[in-house]
């Protein structure tokens, strides 16, 4: 430092200072000290050059060969796998043909065996599941048939509720590939109550609470019954599940709406119907009207109400289904006009005998109308005919 024609030393006990300033440039400061001491400071500033950025080829270079090398590999692989399949391919149609097993030579012939006796084994599978299942099926209606010839289950039931099934399906325009199933568990519906006891059945409010509980879930055996049978799951889902209810008060899994699977609520109300308009022992059976405003009192309760909709609607343009084989009524009595919810287990109103009165059908004039009980089965399809 020159300072009045003097050399000063710049001295520092702590060094130069470093810093940066607003605008961008650095600077130093040195303290200036002289054999006075203190006389003052050097500040020295500087702007940093910035050189400008380069292109990287040495990463431009690598990036290239790696991709270079992934492209490479990439098509040696699928190269190797289309030469593969198209082999494969040619020899299956080697296999398939007599030329193509003989240009094979012994393995052709080796190989063509194989793929028959594979399709044979697949045959047989086929054909083994196709008995097994019909003869579940037919052992599954035996029980339904035994119920029916002993009184315990109402006769033609599940043909009807079939029918009625069906009807709804028809309405709500079901898939096709779920018609057989839902008419299968349709008629299957009594199928449960082979699991319940014989005394249970039939009596009504007067069961016991063990015998009403063993009713409640006759759906929920008859679904396990199934099961082992090489049947679909829509057919066991439909029969355990079709006294679920819309409010979820149902049993046996207490499902709720849309949750109840759409097989099961149609059986639930196709059952119901046939049940009102059925007579049996501890009801006398309504005219299709009445069954009909008696199902509406359960819409959105018991029933799904747009499906009920739709059936309320099909039932008012077909009010009478087509005939099954049935027996020809004998004689009759006549109830009085209390009526029962056979589809509800829980309930407790029955119909009580008035005045029995015992004729002959031939009685009946043209137009007459009377509540039925069949007393005498009669087989005889002449005389179904002519009755």
């Amino acid at each position: 430092l020159s300072l009045g024609g003097q050399m000063l030393p710049i001295e520092s006990s702590d060094g130069p200072l470093d810093r940066q300033l607003d605008d961008g440039t650095n600077e130093i400061v040195y303290p200036a000290l002289a054999n006075s001491g203190f006389v003052g400071e050097v500040r020295l500033r500087y702007r940093p050059e910035v050189a400008a950025p380069g292109f990287a080829w040495d990463i431009l270079g690598v990036s290239l060969l790696g991709s270079l090398s992934l492209v490479v590999l990439a098509w040696w692989i699928v190269h190797h796998w289309v030469l593969q399949l198209g082999r494969t391919i040619e020899s299956v149609r080697a296999i398939g043909t007599d030329s193509g097993a003989f240009e094979l030579g012994g393995r052709g012939a080796v190989l063509g065996d194989l793929s028959s006796a594979a399709r044979e084994v697949h045959a047989a599978i086929d054909e083994e599941r196709r008995r097994a299942r019909e003869a579940g099926l037919e052992l599954a209606r035996r029980l339904v048939r035994s119920l029916e010839q002993r009184g315990l289950a109402i006769t033609g039931h599940g043909e009807r509720t079939r029918r009625y099934a069906l009807l709804l399906a028809e309405a709500i325009e079901l898939p096709a590939d779920e018609w057989n199933d839902l008419g299968v568990a349709a008629s299957l519906v009594d199928l449960g109550k082979s699991a319940v006891r014989a005394s249970a059945l039939g009596k009504g409010p007067s069961m016991t609470d063990v015998e009403r509980e063993s009713l409640r879930f006759a759906p929920a055996r008859a679904a396990s019954f199934l099961a082992g049978l090489p049947l679909t799951d829509a057919i066991a889902a439909a029969i355990k599940h079709h006294r679920e209810k819309w409010d979820g008060s149902g049993f046996p899994d207490g499902l709720r709406g849309d949750r109840i699977p759409l097989l099961a609520r149609i059986v639930s109300i196709a059952d119901a119907y046939d049940l009102l308009t059925s007579d049996h022992e501890q009801c006398e059976a309504l005219r299709w009207p009445d069954a009909l405003d008696r199902l509406h009192e359960d819409r959105g309760e018991h029933f799904d109400p747009t499906l009920l909709d739709l059936f309320e609607a099909a039932i008012r343009k077909n009010p009478t289904p087509a005939p099954t084989s049935g027996s020809v009524v004998l004689a009759a009595t006549r109830r009085s006009a209390a009526t029962c919810l056979p589809y509800k287990i829980t309930d407790d109103l029955v119909a009580e005998a008035d005045d029995v009165e015992e004729f002959s059908i031939e009685d009946l004039t043209t137009g007459a109308e009377a509540e039925f009980e069949v007393l005498r089965d009669e087989h005889d399809a002449e005389e179904e005919s002519r009755s």
